[in-house]
């Protein structure tokens, strides 16, 4: 009986298709983290290269910052217009005093009042354009310090929106300072909020870079991004499709109910009393094996003892077997003057290795002494072959006082070889023979020479 049955196509195709979407959806988180990590990279580059052109500013600030206070004659203004000709992005130098702009290299004297409202945020002011290119974004920066006197010094926005366009190429990053964005593409915008944004503060200066996170992919970016891991994904995906569906089938099978079935000990001994034909008395009991099964009811010990046989759980079954009928005699009182005979049936199996010795051995050390004699019972079922090792067993086996029977005599493997090899104390003739045994004059003869042969062969 073997209740295994071919995992189903659909199943199969549920399965695969499991495999797959968990694998694409690693990937996706995959690429999620990777594009995160990028991202921040970026942000970080930003900060380094806006961070350089700041830094150009203060130190030209405070360069310059001697000569704050004085007249703004043409000899000033021609030094100042040539420190801003030589120093890289850089586009204006302003004086500030008593909170008025009072002298820049663009306008020259002109002044500019309430200057310092403007700086509410920090040192740095991000403004759309001034009266000269009112369309071109500039950055100022103002020297850290108390009035009455600072510097101001402009910085030209297309350097900054250059590097944000430089690190935009995966998602866009702009500059913030205050509450105003200037974007990869030079436009000033007012700040808003970003869904998932990721923003890096400057540690030297009053501004940041931000950008988002993106979250959609376009399918056939997100495949040939990811084509190398799609096609593990595809190869692990088969190869877990085709383990567990060798595994849910093989799960079905009797082999693994088995297996199951010894581990949970669902297969009990029952003992069978053996009656002595002239006194009618109980002289011992044979061990026989139950098995319920849950879902198919009483299996057969002819189909799950061969199974066992055939798959190597006899050992594991028989060491099951021996436990619990070493547990369950203690407490049985006996009142006979002869040993019980008590029958384990063993196979072919058990003369592969010395366990049966140690599972006899243990086992006698457990019963009550004097009053239960082990028998093991050769089946016919399978031939031992004659090797030492089998030869050894038995002979260990006799010595440790087990008494030898053959199971079913007359068929199988279980013949007149048997006898001259294991010397047996007892054999079981089988029920072909001894069915008709009152009504079959032949089968008595058989049975006479049988016996006969058996006297003089042990």
């Amino acid at each position: 009986m073997d209740t295994s049955k071919p995992f189903s196509l659909l199943s199969t195709v549920f399965l695969f298709a499991g495999f797959i979407a968990l694998g694409t959806l690693l990937c996706f988180l995959q690429m999620q983290y990777r594009v995160h990590d990028e991202v921040n990279a970026r942000l970080n580059r930003a900060v380094v290269e806006m961070d350089f052109i700041f830094s150009r500013a203060e130190v030209t600030a405070a360069s310059v910052s001697p000569l704050v206070g004085r007249d703004c004659t043409d000899m000033l203004l021609t030094k100042l217009r040539s420190i801003v000709a030589g120093t890289p992005f850089i586009r204006s130098i302003s004086f500030v005093r008593h909170d008025e702009i009072y002298c820049t290299t663009v306008l020259g004297g002109i002044v500019y009042k309430d200057i310092h409202r403007y700086f509410r945020d920090g040192d740095l002011l991000l403004l759309s354009g001034n009266t000269v290119t009112p369309g071109r974004p500039f950055i100022v920066y103002r020297q850290p310090g108390n009035p009455p006197g600072n510097t101001l010094v402009g910085i030209d926005a297309f350097f900054i929106y250059s590097i944000l366009k430089s690190v935009s190429s995966l998602s866009p990053v702009s500059l913030v300072v205050g509450d105003t964005i200037l974007s990869a593409n030079g436009k000033i915008n007012s700040y808003h909020v970003y869904s998932t944004p990721i923003t890096l503060h400057s540690d030297h200066f009053r501004y940041s870079v931000i950008s988002e996170l993106p979250s959609l992919y376009r399918l056939d970016i997100f495949l040939w991004q990811e084509r190398f891991s799609m096609i593990l994904v595809l190869v692990i995906s088969v190869f877990l499709t085709f383990l567990l569906n060798r595994y849910l089938t093989y799960i079905k099978t009797l082999e693994f109910q088995l297996r199951r079935a010894i581990r949970r000990r669902e297969i009990v001994p029952f003992i069978q009393p053996i009656v002595d034909a002239g006194t009618e008395r109980i002289v011992g009991g044979e061990v026989l094996l139950r098995w319920e099964h849950p879902e198919h009811g009483s299996i057969s010990p002819d189909i799950f003892i061969t199974l066992a046989e055939q798959t190597g759980l006899i050992h594991d079954l028989t060491r099951s077997c021996f436990k619990s009928v070493a547990t369950a005699l203690p407490p049985v009182k006996t009142n006979v003057s002869q040993p019980l005979f008590l029958c384990f049936n063993i196979s072919a199996n058990h003369f592969e290795n010395d366990e049966i010795v140690t599972l006899c051995r243990d086992f006698i050390a457990r019963i009550p002494s004097g009053q239960f004699q082990l028998v093991l019972e050769i089946t016919e079922r399978a031939l031992v072959t004659e090797t030492d090792m089998a030869e050894s067993i038995s002979e260990c086996l006799r010595k440790l006082g087990v008494k030898l029977s053959l199971d079913d005599f007359g068929t199988g493997n279980a013949n007149y070889s048997y006898i001259q090899r294991f010397k047996p104390h007892f054999i079981k003739i089988d029920k072909t023979f001894t069915r008709y045994v009152n009504k079959d004059e032949l089968s008595g003869l058989i049975i006479e020479n049988m016996g006969d042969a058996a006297n003089l062969l042990i």
